[in-house]
């Protein structure tokens, strides 16, 4: 009887099984690893958001010191 529940959460995924799992013996094992994975994708889309953020900032400051630069070199140019 108990193989017939596991037979549709086999075809999904494994954080699927772990809910039955811990729903049919009480362990609390899965619902720390369930906890520890979604910890790990919050960080994960921060240490992204960061990444975009800091590569916009090191575009913002290259167009800055391409514009410095032709404008120096246009002002010597006509000096």
């Amino acid at each position: 009887m108990a193989s017939t529940r596991w037979i549709p959460y086999l075809r999904t995924n494994k954080r699927e099984i772990g809910l039955t799992a811990q729903r049919e013996t009480g362990s609390g094992r899965w619902e720390h690893e369930l906890r520890r994975a979604a910890e790990e994708d919050e960080q994960t889309d921060k240490s992204i958001e960061r990444s975009e953020e800091e590569g916009e900032a090191r575009r913002l400051e290259r167009r800055e010191w391409r514009g410095d630069a032709t404008k120096e070199s246009g002002a010597k140019g006509m000096v």
